[in-house]
């Protein structure tokens, strides 16, 4: 939903597009980079500072959503020591934000022993050091990425890593 280009427009149609109190206070709890209007948002006309006037808004839009994804969201991988474990690939997507984007994998609960393979990358895989020594089991971890658009926009998805010992 975009508010018209031109014709009438109102306070409330202001926050009906862009959020706020209800009822809105005053105009300049809607300038873009404040409380409401982001820089992101389509609002070429709506300053940051200074006076605010209704008009600036005519055309104006609130941004879609920022989301990211991962497929598969779990992966798994497994082996006898002494060996390197590997799990499959795991592939983020962003929804929404503009290109280009950034990948940032980090580290979020449970075995600290499994790693990431490509921390900067869209699609990674993790591992896991077994020995010879290791009796069977299952280690467990949640790795996350954050994914950062042109905008400094993030979202982030988690991402669950199993590794098995088959000593």
């Amino acid at each position: 939903m975009s508010l018209p280009a031109s014709g009438p427009l109102w306070l409330s149609n202001i926050k009906g597009e862009f959020g706020g109190a209800t009822p809105p206070q005053n105009l300049r709890a809607y300038l873009k980079g404040g409380g409401y209007v982001n820089t992101w948002d389509t609002a070429p006309n709506v300053p940051s500072s200074g006076t605010i006037k209704i008009l600036d808004f005519l055309g104006s839009a609130k941004a879609a959503a920022f989301t990211a994804s991962a497929s598969p969201t779990g992966v798994y991988g497994s082996g006898v020591g002494p060996i390197t474990a590997n799990t499959g690939n795991v592939t983020v997507s962003p929804s929404g934000g503009s290109s280009p984007f950034t990948y940032a994998w980090t580290y979020v609960s449970g075995d600290v022993d499994i790693s990431v393979a490509s921390a900067t990358s869209a699609t990674t895989h993790f591992h896991r050091d077994i020995s010879a020594f290791d009796v069977p089991q299952v280690w467990s971890a949640v790795w996350r990425c954050t994914v950062t658009d042109a905008s400094s926009r993030t979202a982030t998805v988690d991402v669950t890593v199993e590794v098995e010992c088959f000593n």
